[in-house]
C-alpha cells in the first residue's frame, strides 16, 4: 500500500505518548506525566507546520504512481510526453506527481477553493516540460497558483488580465477561462500557463544566456504561434514589453518552425531547456 501522506503517519505515531501522558496527568496517576506532554505538543506543532515538506520528502523517496486516465489524456493533448521514451515517461509522470504535492493551488472567488486534481496536473505539465531537463524541477520557490474563473484585477495590476507571476511573493495567478485552452487547443489559444512559467523560470534562472528580444521577433513569433501579436495581448490582458517568456512559449510550441523563422535562438533555447547534461 502507497502511504500518500507521511505527515500523517507520524502525526498518529506521536499523538499516542501523548495520548498516554493525558490519560495519567488527568487521571492523577503520575505527577510526572504532565513533563510528557510538552515534547509531544512540540512534536506535533512541527510535524503540522511542516507536513507539506514532510510529504514531499517522502514522495521524492517513494514516488506514487499517475492515475491512468491522468495518464491517458497526457497520451493524447501533450505531444513533449508521446514524444519521450518509457523511462522519459516515467521521469515525466513522478515530477508531475513530486510538482502536485510540493505546490498549493487554489481557486479564488470569493472563497478559496481545492482545485480539482486533473486541472491541477494539466496546469502542472507545462511546468514540468519547461524543467524537465533540469535538476531544479519545481522551478525555484513559486510554490502558490492561485485560480480565477474569469479576468482578474490585483493590487499590482489594478485592471482585468489572465495570467500573473507575482515574482516578490513566488506566486502565479491564472484565469481558468483561459488557462485550460491555451493548453489543449494550442492552435487557437495563447497558452498562458507556459506564459507563467517562462516568466518564473527565467527570474529563477537569470544567469543564462537569455536572447534580449527585438520588436522584429514578434513577426517569426506569430508566424509560429499562427496568432497575432494584437490576440497574444488582448488575451493576457496587457501590452507585453518583454518579449522574452513570449519567446519561450513559441519555442515550446514547435521547434521546428522556431528554428525556421527564429533560427538565431534555437541553439540558446535548446541549450537552456532541452540539454539532458544540465541533470547532472
Amino acid at each position: 500500500m502507497k502511504i500518500h501522506s507521511f505527515s500523517k503517519v507520524l502525526a498518529v505515531i506521536a499523538a499516542i505518548p501523548l495520548l498516554v501522558f493525558m490519560f495519567y496527568t488527568f487521571d492523577g496517576r503520575s505527577q510526572w506525566a504532565v513533563y510528557g506532554l510538552v515534547p509531544c505538543l512540540i512534536v506535533l506543532v512541527a510535524i503540522y507546520v511542516g507536513h507539506g515538506e514532510i510529504d514531499y520528502w517522502w514522495i521524492k523517496r517513494h514516488p506514487l504512481t499517475l492515475d491512468k486516465q491522468l495518464k491517458e489524456w497526457l497520451q493524447q493533448y501533450d505531444p513533449f510526453y508521446k514524444s519521450l521514451s518509457a523511462d522519459e515517461k516515467i521521469r515525466f509522470e513522478t515530477r508531475l506527481v513530486l510538482y502536485l504535492e510540493a505546490r498549493m493551488f487554489k481557486s479564488v472567488g470569493s472563497e478559496h477553493h481545492d482545485v480539482p486534481h486533473d486541472i491541477k496536473a494539466v496546469i502542472a505539465g507545462q511546468a514540468v516540460r519547461i524543467s524537465f531537463y533540469h535538476k531544479d524541477h519545481l522551478i525555484g520557490d513559486y510554490d502558490r497558483l492561485f485560480l480565477y474563473k474569469h479576468p482578474f484585477p490585483t493590487p499590482r495590476m489594478k485592471f482585468l488580465h489572465t495570467v500573473e507571476t507575482e515574482h516578490e511573493d513566488r506566486m502565479i495567478i491564472l484565469s481558468m477561462e483561459h488557462a485550460i485552452p491555451g493548453i489543449v487547443n494550442r492552435q487557437e489559444y495563447y497558452n498562458i500557463v507556459m506564459h507563467a512559467y517562462a516568466e518564473a523560470f527565467a527570474k529563477v534562472h537569470q544567469r543564462f544566456d537569455w536572447p534580449d528580444g527585438k520588436i522584429e521577433d514578434w513577426n517569426g513569433i506569430t508566424q509560429i504561434l499562427g496568432i497575432t501579436k494584437e490576440k497574444i495581448e488582448s488575451t493576457i490582458g496587457y501590452t507585453q514589453q518583454d518579449i522574452l517568456p513570449v519567446l519561450i512559449v513559441a519555442y515550446f510550441y514547435d521547434q521546428e518552425l522556431f528554428a525556421k523563422y527564429l533560427p538565431e535562438y534555437v541553439m540558446r533555447f535548446k541549450d537552456i531547456f532541452d540539454n539532458p547534461s544540465r541533470l547532472q
